[in-house]
């Protein structure tokens, strides 16, 4: 994800780039006879340490509002790879709440993006397969009742999706439904003769229930309620 007022480091929030030690001091004192003259001196404002400590927690608190902001339009599971120490700040300045997974207290910049994404999927794995099981469930129920709201018409899924209708997708992971787009008509019709280059059924129906706030799950093919290779769950 990319959150619009991100900071990438330390050096992009606003501010003294540079520790400047702000002091008063008297002027050195004439020698008196028997004594060592000394300039005594009156330090104000932070110190090093602490400067850097208000830094990195300005720092933090606007990448948790960048984070915060995001999540809060487009809700989605959130897990932070960050050193114990910026970990620490963000779990207290952040408003994520449930949508928060993890923090994993490890310097990211240790990691590749293999490695990342094998460290945060570790975490987030258990609540997409809980998420996922639920979701056939609920499409199971509704199509056991006869709801109309469960739909496996791929070209019904497809156009229900470019519609913004679907509230959940169930998709067979590694299959393509080609076919042809009628704009006129608002209706996807299967075209086995149709090139590489025309439509998949799938993806746009993955893409339309993205774009308007759905869930998609991929399921594989023998875990598909009904054999079918898209199932849906209609808002209305």
């Amino acid at each position: 994800i990319e959150p619009t007022n991100l900071p990438s480091n330390v050096d992009d929030v606003p501010g003294q780039p540079d520790y400047e030690n702000l002091s008063h001091a008297s002027p050195a004192a004439r020698p008196q006879t028997g004594s060592i003259g000394a300039t005594t001196a009156q330090v104000y404002g932070d110190s090093p340490t602490e400067w850097n400590k208000a830094r990195l927690v300005d720092f933090v608190r606007r990448v948790a509002a960048a984070l915060d902001q995001h999540v809060a339009d487009t809700p989605v599971p959130v897990v932070v790879v960050a050193d114990a120490q910026i970990g620490g700040h963000f779990r207290k300045l952040t408003t994520l709440g449930a949508h928060l997974v993890g923090v994993i207290d490890h310097n990211p910049a240790s990691l590749d993006l293999t490695q990342l994404h094998a460290a945060a999927y570790g975490i987030v794995q258990p609540r997409l397969d809980q998420s996922r099981n639920d979701a056939v469930e609920r499409f199971g129920a509704l199509l056991g009742g006869n709801d109309a709201r469960a739909v496996t018409d791929v070209e019904a899924v497809a156009t229900a999706a470019s519609q913004g209708r679907i509230d959940t997708l169930l998709l067979a992971e590694d299959e393509t439904v080609s076919g042809r787009d009628d704009e006129t008509t608002d209706t996807r019709t299967p075209d086995t003769a149709w090139m590489a280059s025309g439509e998949d059924h799938l993806e746009a129906a993955a893409i339309g229930t993205l774009r308007h706030g759905g869930a998609v799950h991929l399921l594989a093919r023998e875990d598909m309620p009904e054999g079918t290779l898209a199932a849906a769950i209609l808002r209305y």
